[in-house]
């Protein structure tokens, strides 16, 4: 059995197609996900859809992308779904496309780390983890955490790309890291470094679905039940028994989300 640890399904939910998603990949034994929030819209479906399957866990978070002007309002929502949401996420930061003149990238930035302390800070006052989005903004992200006195243990950077070296540092702190179908990519070869740093007992694996399908469906639409493809390749790469890897990684996310179901 696998677990996709990071999975976006409100559109098949809009599109009445969820069943057929979810029936797919049971069918590769991929039987349970974690559907992660990005905005109050999305947290709503989530609670819903979770409500009526087993199989479905949830977070809620609002991502450094989707701020806009009644983020407060939607930072309000955030602890209405506290008692069945398992993590705060995704949250963090986002400068991969950063504004043109330099008086707004520094509003810009400004903005997003405001949104994401303050975040930080309703995780910590509730005992929740947090699953972390972060894109060309890697120190300053670990700097907001280190800022916020956040345990490190309790933190999961999710579809993660960074360096060994920046693995090390999340690693040594206490972090969990997840891989995503970019590790299965031929030009992936720095990931999977990364990857082959990173010891079994801290991997999480997830689709991050519609999106990062992996080889050999890279660049079409991603599902959970392509979540195979991509624990068949690390487990290859970490010349790690199939079998042993999918235990390893449902036990990591049961042990990261607190939660056995």
């Amino acid at each position: 059995m696998l677990i996709d640890s990071h999975c976006h399904l409100e559109d098949w939910v809009k599109a009445n197609q969820i069943e057929k998603v979810l029936a797919e990949a049971c069918e590769q034994d991929v039987q349970k996900f974690v559907a992660v929030g990005t905005q109050l819209a999305d947290w709503q479906i989530y609670a819903s859809l979770a409500s009526h399957h087993k199989c479905i866990q949830y977070c809620v978070g609002l991502h450094p992308l989707n701020i806009r002007d009644d983020f407060e309002v939607q930072l309000e929502q955030l602890p209405t779904f506290f008692p069945n949401a398992i993590a705060i996420g995704e949250i963090g930061l986002d400068f991969h496309q950063l504004p043109s003149h330099k008086s707004e990238q520094i509003t810009y930035a400004k903005h997003q780390i405001v949104v994401f302390e303050k975040q930080l800070r309703l995780a910590q006052k509730y005992n929740m983890p947090v699953v972390i989005h972060c894109r060309d903004a890697f120190e300053v992200v670990c700097e907001v955490l280190r800022y916020s006195c956040f345990d490190f243990h309790s933190v999961l950077f999710h579809c993660f790309t960074g360096t060994p070296q920046e693995a090390e540092y999340l690693l040594t702190a206490g972090a969990f890291l997840s891989y995503a179908g970019v590790v299965t990519f031929k030009n992936a070869q720095a990931i999977q470094n990364t990857l082959l740093a990173t010891p079994l007992d801290r991997i999480l694996v997830e689709t991050d679905c519609p999106y990062l399908a992996p080889v050999p469906y890279r660049g079409k639409i991603n599902t959970p039940a392509l979540l195979p493809y991509t624990a068949k390749h690390i487990a290859a790469l970490k010349q790690i028994d199939f079998q042993t890897f999918c235990e390893a990684t449902v036990q990591n996310t049961q042990v990261f989300f607190r939660t056995h179901w």
